[in-house]
């Protein structure tokens, strides 16, 4: 019958994931002793990489994706924080939509201004666009500023729902590109 129940640790990652949006303080601090009783239970780790992202802390949460890809397997709530974590990087570079837009629209052929709009726009979730312009990215330079873009789609992949349709269609002309 214990086998079936929670553990004590699962019991604490639920309670704060209750608390994430309300207390992340105490979300912390629930998801920190979950992993003091059981090292290994991914979800209590990517509870606090998210508080980390969260918060800024972007360090603290990449240390907690290599702690989870270290396991050989990364369950897909850990893969859409590396996702969201791969999304900041990239646009970490790029600047807000409307200035990136105009430094494209004054140089088209520039791709890696063009790449950097496309981040531009993922950053600030406007997905449909930021796809349309990586798949261009890909299609045109696959092996410049197309692998970046690849990467870039592959990230808001992971973000969009399961059953998402604008991440069904990117995927399929994706898998057309390559």
């Amino acid at each position: 019958m214990d086998r079936l129940l929670p553990s004590q640790a699962e019991t604490l990652v639920a309670e704060a994931r209750a608390l994430e949006a309300s207390d992340p303080e105490a979300a912390g601090a629930r998801f920190a002793e979950a992993l003091a009783l059981d090292p290994e239970l991914g979800p209590a780790r990517v509870g606090l990489g998210r508080l980390a992202l969260a918060a800024g802390r972007i360090e603290e949460a990449q240390a907690a994706v290599l702690e989870l890809e270290r396991r050989g397997f990364m369950e897909p709530e850990a893969e859409k924080l590396k996702a969201e974590l791969v999304l900041k990087a990239q646009s970490e570079g790029a600047s807000d939509v409307d200035s990136a837009r105009a430094r494209a629209d004054a140089d088209p052929a520039d791709k890696t201004l063009r790449l950097r709009l496309a981040e531009s726009l993922a950053s600030a979730g406007r997905y449909d666009e930021a796809l349309a312009i990586a798949l261009d990215l890909v299609e045109r330079d696959r092996k410049g500023t197309g692998e970046a873009a690849r990467k870039l789609m592959v990230a808001v992949f992971q973000l969009l729902p399961d059953d998402s349709e604008l991440a069904f269609e990117y995927r399929r002309r994706l898998s057309f590109a390559l």
